[in-house]
C-alpha cells in the first residue's frame, strides 16, 4: 500500500472540504480496504442526533492492519518492537508471527464463547500481548475496551459494571519504576467490588507464582491459547458496527465509554495521519501513551499498523532508571516519529539537557505533542535541547471523542507551513472546529470562547455506550446541531488557533474567565521553575482567585523573594484581575501514570472538598506533601 495521497495543495484540500463535504472523506476510503461498497456516504439525522458514515459498506479494522500487509509480501518486516523498562529487554514482532499469534487468540476468544458485539476487557500494560488481543477482539467482531492499567479498584470496577465484558484479559503484574503492580490482584478485587463475574485470562510474567488463578474463571493466557486457539478469519464488519470502547472522564464522575466504529474510525485516523505527518510504511513510530488513552489506542496501534510501518511499545517510565532511556531507544530503533506530551517534556526539563547529550537522535522528523496545551517555554527548551537539526516540534489537539487530531500543522500535506510557539495551528481540512461564545455566535479575533465541531468526522464517537440520551445531553445540547468538544481557545489575527485548556480548566475571577494554563505558562517561563499548575479557589469576594503549586528545577531553594517574584510576573503579564493568592512550593505535582496531570485533585485538595478518585497516581506521597502546605500555609494569604 503506498502512501502518497496529496495531489491537491492545502487550499483546495479546504476548498473541497467546504464544498463536498461527503465526497472529500469519501476520497480517504480508498486507504482502507472493503469487502462490500456502501450505499450512503453520509447520513445525518440531526433531530435524533444520530449519523453513520459508509452505510452498508463492509470492512473490518484488524484485516487493514494485518491481512492486507501480510498478503502483499510484507509478513517479514518489523510490526510490534517492544522494549521494557529501563530498555533492559526487547523483543521484535513481525507482521506475519502477528497476524499468525492474533489469529489464532482469535479462535481462542470464539472457544470461549465471545460473539459478535460482545466485549472484552483489556487490563494491561504496553506490552505485545495486549495488541495482539485488541487485534483478536476486532477480527472476530468482538468490541476490546481498553482499561488503563493505572486504574485502581474502584475506577476499574466502575467500568467494568459499564460494559460487562464476557472475558477480561489481565496479567500477573506490570513493572513500573521497578517496581511490579499486581495487576491480576487489583482486578480481583474490583470484580469483587463490582459484583461482576466473567472468564479472566491472565499472561504470567512474574516468576514470583504470587497470582492466584480462580477455579473455574481463570485460565493462564498462553495455555488457554495452546488449548483453545485455532486460525480465524477476519469477519466482515458493517461500516458502522463498534470496534472498541475507550474511556474519558464525565463532568459527573461517571466514567463515559466513548464507542469507536470499524469503518468511520479507519477512514478518520487515516485521513488526519496523512494529512499531518504522512506516516508511511518505511517510519519507525514510538508513541507514549498508554492504549487505555485514545493517543495510545491510535497512534500506538492502529494508525501505524494500518499504515504498516514498525510500532515501537515501551513499557514504564521514561526517567527510570534514569532520564536517558528514552534517548536510548530512539537512537537505536532509529525513531522517526515520536508522539509524546508537554507533561513529559517537562519531566525532561526537571532532569536538565545532560541525559539527551551524546545520543544520535538524527533519525526523528516529527515529534508530535499532545494531551495539553503545549507552552512556548516548553516548546523552547525542547527545540534548543533535543530536537535535531531539520526536525520539527508539532503541536496537536484531539480527543478521545474524535479518535484523532482535529487542530494541528498539516506537514503531511505541505511543509510551506509556519509553527507558531503557543498555537497548536488550524483545524485540518474536513475538521469544521469553529470558537464560539455562550450563546453559539463566533467570537471575534482574539476573544475567548469555547470550540465545536460543525459537522460529525467520520471517527467521530456516534454515541456513549448504553446511553445516546447522555451522549445528546453533554455533546449536542449546549450548541444545538453543533459538537460541543469542551476546550477553551481563540484565533489570534493571523488565523492560528491558541488552545486555553479545558472548559472545566477556566477560573472566573470577579465574572472574567481566565484560562488556568495561560498562568501556567507564565510561571513555568521563569528560569527557576520546572513545571507549575493553577487551580482556582473559592472568594466571597470575587467568585474565584487563581493559587499556585509551582516545582523548582534542580539547583533552587523555595524562599519569599521568589515567591514574590511569580506574583509579580503573572501581575505584569495579565493585570491584577490574575493576581495569584498564594503560591506553594511542591517537590512534585500529582499526574497519572501516564504523565497527565490531575488537577482535579490539586483544585480539591487546595478547596478542602472531597478527593476524586486518584487510584491511578503515580506517587500517592505526593497527595500527601500538597495536603501538608495547604494546611501549612493556609489560601488567603497575600504574598505582596
Amino acid at each position: 500500500m503506498k502512501m502518497v495521497l496529496f495531489h491537491k495543495n492545502l487550499e483546495d484540500l479546504y476548498e473541497w472540504a467546504k464544498t463536498d463535504y461527503p465526497g472529500f472523506w469519501e476520497d480517504f476510503t480508498k486507504y482502507v480496504e472493503w469487502f462490500g461498497k456502501w450505499h450512503e456516504t453520509f447520513n445525518w439525522d440531526l433531530e435524533n442526533y444520530r449519523f453513520r458514515w459508509f452505510a452498508g459498506g463492509r470492512t473490518n479494522l484488524c484485516y487493514n492492519c494485518l491481512d492486507r500487509h501480510v498478503r502483499d509480501g510484507h509478513e517479514g518486516r518489523p510490526a510490534i518492537v517492544w522494549w521494557s523498562e529501563g530498555a533492559e529487554q526487547r523483543r521484535v514482532i513481525t507482521y506475519g508471527e502477528l497476524h499468525r499469534r492474533v489469529s489464532v487468540m482469535a479462535g481462542m476468544l470464539r472457544a470461549l464463547g465471545v460473539e459478535r458485539g460482545d466485549r472484552v476487557g483489556i487490563y494491561m500494560s504496553m506490552v505485545p500481548e495486549a495488541l495482539m488481543m485488541m487485534l483478536a477482539a476486532t477480527r472476530i467482531g468482538a468490541v476490546h475496551v481498553n482499561f488503563f492499567s493505572g486504574f485502581g479498584v474502584e475506577a476499574l470496577a466502575r467500568r467494568l459494571i459499564e460494559v460487562k465484558p464476557k472475558v477480561v484479559v489481565t496479567a500477573d503484574v506490570a513493572y513500573r519504576r521497578g517496581k511490579a503492580i499486581p495487576l491480576k490482584r487489583i482486578l480481583d478485587e474490583a470484580l469483587i467490588t463490582a459484583g461482576y463475574k466473567c472468564t479472566v485470562l491472565v499472561n504470567i510474567r512474574s516468576n514470583a507464582n504470587d497470582s492466584e488463578l480462580k477455579e473455574g474463571r481463570d485460565m493462564e493466557l498462553h495455555e488457554a491459547i495452546e488449548e483453545l486457539g485455532y486460525p480465524q478469519e477476519s469477519v466482515q464488519m458493517e461500516s458502522n458496527e463498534p470496534a472498541f470502547i475507550n474511556f474519558t472522564s464525565g463532568t459527573t464522575g461517571r466514567p463515559k465509554g466513548i464507542v469507536h466504529v470499524h469503518g468511520g474510525y479507519q477512514v478518520g485516523v487515516m485521513g488526519a495521519t496523512l494529512m499531518t505527518c504522512g506516516m508511511a510504511p518505511d517510519d519507525i513510530n514510538l508513541c507514549l501513551s498508554d492504549i487505555g488513552w485514545i493517543g495510545g489506542t491510535s497512534y500506538a496501534v492502529y494508525a501505524p499498523l494500518m499504515v504498516g510501518c514498525t510500532t515501537v511499545l515501551y513499557e514504564g517510565a521514561i526517567d527510570h532508571p534514569d532520564a536517558g532511556v528514552l534517548w536510548r531507544i530512539v537512537e537505536r530503533e532509529k525513531v522517526t516519529l515520536l508522539w509524546t506530551s508537554p507533561t513529559a517534556i517537562r519531566i525532561h526539563i526537571k532532569h536538565g539537557p545532560g541525559p539527551v547529550k551524546g545520543h544520535d537522535l538524527s533519525s526523528l522528523r516529527l515529534v508530535l505533542c499532545g494531551g495539553e496545551v503545549l507552552t512556548p517555554p516548553v516548546r523552547k527548551w525542547f527545540e534548543e535541547h533535543v530536537l535535531p537539526e531539520g526536525a520539527l516540534l508539532v503541536d496537536h489537539m484531539g480527543q478521545t471523542e474524535a479518535g484523532c487530531m482535529l487542530v494541528t500543522y498539516p506537514f503531511g500535506v505541505t511543509k510551506e507551513v509556519r509553527i507558531k510557539p503557543g498555537s497548536c495551528g488550524f483545524p485540518l481540512p474536513g475538521m469544521e472546529v469553529r470558537v464560539v461564545r455562550e450563546d453559539g455566535r463566533p467570537v471575534s479575533t482574539g476573544e475567548k470562547g469555547e470550540m465545536v465541531l460543525e459537522k460529525p468526522i467520520p471517527s467521530l464517537t456516534p454515541t456513549l455506550w448504553s446511553d445516546h440520551a447522555r451522549y445528546v445531553e453533554e455533546y449536542w445540547s449546549k450548541y444545538k446541531g453543533r459538537f460541543r468538544i469542551g476546550d477553551l481557545a481563540f484565533v489570534d489575527e493571523e488565523g492560528y488557533l491558541h488552545l486555553l485548556g479545558r472548559a472545566d480548566e477556566t477560573i472566573k475571577v470577579s465574572g472574567h474567565r481566565i484560562g488556568a494554563p495561560e498562568l501556567e505558562s507564565v510561571i513555568a517561563g521563569l528560569e527557576e521553575v520546572a513545571e507549575a499548575v493553577v487551580v482556582g479557589v473559592p472568594d466571597p469576594l470575587k467568585g474565584e482567585v487563581p493559587v499556585a503549586f509551582v516545582v523548582l528545577r534542580d539547583g533552587y531553594l523555595p524562599n519569599a523573594e521568589l515567591e514574590r517574584k511569580i506574583v509579580a510576573e503573572v501581575r505584569r503579564r495579565f493585570g491584577a484581575i490574575a493576581e495569584l493568592r498564594r503560591v506553594y512550593f511542591v517537590g512534585a505535582l500529582p499526574k497519572t501514570r501516564t504523565g497527565k496531570l490531575m488537577r482535579s485533585l490539586v483544585r480539591a485538595v487546595v478547596r478542602g472538598a472531597e478527593l476524586p478518585d486518584y487510584s491511578n497516581i503515580e506517587d500517592e506521597s505526593v497527595v500527601e506533601e500538597l495536603k501538608r502546605v495547604v494546611s501549612e500555609k493556609g489560601v488567603k494569604t497575600d504574598v505582596r
